[in-house]
């Protein structure tokens, strides 16, 4: 073979092979471009059938919600009658199934339309006291430009509903309508959010429009102002000493030099003239005892709701007035038991204690349970766990008996002096001791500002 053949052939194989190369790769890119196309088209078509289960669970949801009872009753007489109409050549079935067909087509025109109003709700006062009334105002404008015709509105207030008919609102007109609420029980009472009622007169379908409007309404116990001076006694009207040292105070720590800023009323003018150096005092921060309220929401320590409530009215009232005089207040409620648990957990349940008007906000949530911790136990958590107290008020109705009572007060620290307020509307009113314990047995909250000044004369 001549040179010029082995350059041939090795070119020639040369060729082929990178012949054989580049058919090689351009098979790879097409099969992996196939792959990679196969792999976009599952996708799309899984985001597909995505949005479309989402459309029809939203579509179910739609009908569910808006076709009602009545309309259900309209939809199986409609496919009964065409069935029975189509299939048997029954005449009347056909002539009922299309009636009833017509009218669910009609009743669906009634559904037409968006939010066209234009909502606003307003409390007359958002804390009220139990007993007393109060009111809402709505107001509905219309800012479009052609009448709405008359519509229902609902506005649930608590586990109630209020409903109010909505006559013609002309093209920038403006309705008010003021509702009264009578005789509210205590509680905290979501008003809201108002929802306009638009269906067919035969009540085959019905829409809810939402608009998102709600308030709370804050039903406060009733409660007493009691005297300016403490029930039973607290042992330092002083305060007890910290160590925290401040620059005035009761309690004196030491003598220091003077440093600009110091209350010139602090100098120590003997040791300032011994010295030769200006001296001032200083002293131990004194931190106050507290008085702590304890009221108990077990279901057996009570008779009936009438008794709870005077006993959450009561405590109110003795935590009021701690915190309009100025002294450290803890009021704590019981916790609950956990099921299949005898004993509650160590974690005391308080209410907010530092303003009135938190204080009263949370005991209108408050309500007795099944499974609340009784007085003793919840007693005996407070002690625990509230620090530098003096004076205890436990507060309970005629379900706990003298003898849980003074087991109520001995699990108390040995230097609280306790009190307790016995909530018996069909009683007499009184002040007793049993032991060394003070009982306050009241029928009516007035009863507690009545004992109270009797018992600091």
């Amino acid at each position: 073979m001549t040179p010029q053949t082995q350059r041939g052939a090795s070119a020639t194989a040369t060729s082929h092979t990178g012949t054989r190369t580049r058919a090689s790769r351009s098979t790879l890119r097409g099969s992996t471009g196939s792959a990679s196309g196969l792999t976009r088209a599952a996708g799309v078509g899984l985001r597909s059938w995505r949005a479309v289960a989402r459309a029809s669970r939203g579509a179910a949801a739609w009908v569910a919600n808006t076709v009602t009872p009545v309309g259900w009753f309209a939809v199986v007489v409609c496919g009964s009658g065409l069935y029975a109409g189509f299939a048997w050549g029954w005449m009347e079935a056909l002539a009922v199934g299309s009636a009833a067909g017509i009218l669910i087509l009609v009743s669906t025109l009634f559904l037409l339309g968006s939010k066209l109003y234009e909502v606003e709700l307003t409390l007359d006062d958002d804390r009220v006291v139990a007993g007393e009334s109060s009111g809402f105002a709505l107001t509905v404008t219309n800012p479009h430009r052609r009448l709405i015709l008359p519509t229902r509105v609902e506005i649930p207030v608590g586990p109630g509903l209020a409903e109010v008919t909505l006559p013609v609102v002309l093209p920038g007109g403006t309705v008010t309508k003021h509702l009264e609420l009578p005789n509210l029980r205590r509680g905290v009472l979501p008003v809201g959010p108002v929802r306009a009622i638009k269906g067919d007169p035969v009540g085959i379908m019905r829409r809810t429009m939402e608009f998102t409007q709600r308030r709370t309404l804050w039903v406060h116990p009733q409660v007493v102002t009691l005297p300016n001076a403490t029930i039973g006694s607290i042992r330092d009207l002083d305060g007890v000493p910290s160590s925290t040292i401040v620059s005035s105070d009761v309690s004196f720590h030491a003598l220091r030099e003077y440093q600009p800023g110091d209350p010139q009323r602090n100098v120590h003018w003997k040791s300032t003239a011994k010295t030769g150096v200006l001296m001032v005092r200083q002293y131990e921060e004194s931190r106050r005892s507290t008085q702590a309220v304890v009221l108990s929401r077990a279901e057996a320590d009570y008779a009936n709701d009438e008794e709870f409530e005077l006993a959450v009215s009561a405590a109110a009232s003795l935590g009021v007035q701690g915190i309009r005089f100025g002294r450290d207040t803890a009021v704590s409620v019981s916790p609950l038991i956990p099921e299949f648990a005898t004993t509650p957990p160590r974690q005391l349940s308080t209410l907010p204690a530092t303003n009135i008007h938190g204080l009263l906000d949370a005991a209108s949530g408050v309500q007795r349970h099944p499974r609340g911790a009784r007085l003793a136990q919840t007693a005996e958590l407070t002690g625990a766990l509230v620090e530098r107290m003096s004076v205890a008020f436990l507060v309970a109705g005629t379900g706990a008996t003298v003898a849980e009572m003074q087991a109520a007060a001995l699990r108390m620290p040995v230097d609280v002096t306790v009190v307790i307020v016995l909530c018996d509307p069909l009683s007499r009113p009184r002040m007793q001791r049993i032991g060394s314990v003070d009982v306050f047995v009241i029928a009516l909250i007035d009863d507690l500002m009545q004992l109270a000044r009797r018992s600091i004369r």
